[in-house]
């Protein structure tokens, strides 16, 4: 919000009552008739104390790691591979956010991906030559706030280690479109040939 309400705002559960207060109200503006507390209205009276702003919102990320394998005598860090996701739901009040919204597909794209992945790295012979790095980053309504902090939190090397960076919000959300961007030209031939 940008501007300020002259008037309070309220949130409540939405039940038979609430309805019934609601209807009585449209029937009485549609017929003409005033409805204030004077005249047999309603009146809306909170007990509370003044509202706090939250200063820091609880932003919560979880990661997983799959190691991969080294080649005898490699004495290299193994590249990374980081596959991430926002999730997310947005209300006008912390209880008040149910659902999902377009990123639900993408955590379970995710989550689908690392059991996959976990399945083949099991096993020392499907196992890759790159780590994989999986997050669910939070507070993508706010800024991305998250995902900085996941970032603020890698070690150098691992964050030096990272060659790609697969990022899942909104896959699925443009039908079969998928969109592909670079920050930087990749260096591996075969990947420059795809963008």
């Amino acid at each position: 919000m940008h501007s300020n309400i002259p008037y309070p705002v309220y949130f409540a559960f939405e039940d038979d009552n609430i309805n019934d207060v609601l209807a009585e109200v449209k029937s009485n503006d549609a017929n003409g008739q005033p409805s204030t507390a004077t005249t047999g209205g309603y009146k809306l009276v909170a007990t509370a104390s003044d509202p706090k702003r939250i200063t820091s919102p609880n932003i919560t990320n979880i990661q997983g790691w799959l190691p991969g394998v080294k080649v005898d005598g490699d004495s290299n860090q193994l590249p990374t591979i980081a596959i991430v996701a926002s999730y997310n739901t947005f209300g006008d009040a912390p209880s008040l956010s149910v659902g999902s919204d377009n990123n639900g597909r993408s955590v379970v794209a995710l989550l689908k991906i690392v059991r996959l992945f976990s399945v083949l790295y099991s096993n020392p012979k499907t196992r890759s030559r790159y780590n994989l790095l999986f997050g669910l980053t939070s507070g993508g309504l706010y800024n991305y706030n998250g995902t900085q902090k996941w970032l603020r939190s890698f070690e150098q090397r691992v964050y030096e280690s990272i060659d790609y960076a697969i990022c899942l919000n909104s896959v699925g959300s443009h039908g079969n479109q998928l969109h592909l961007h670079v920050s930087k030209p990749p260096k591996n031939a075969y990947i420059q040939q795809i963008f």
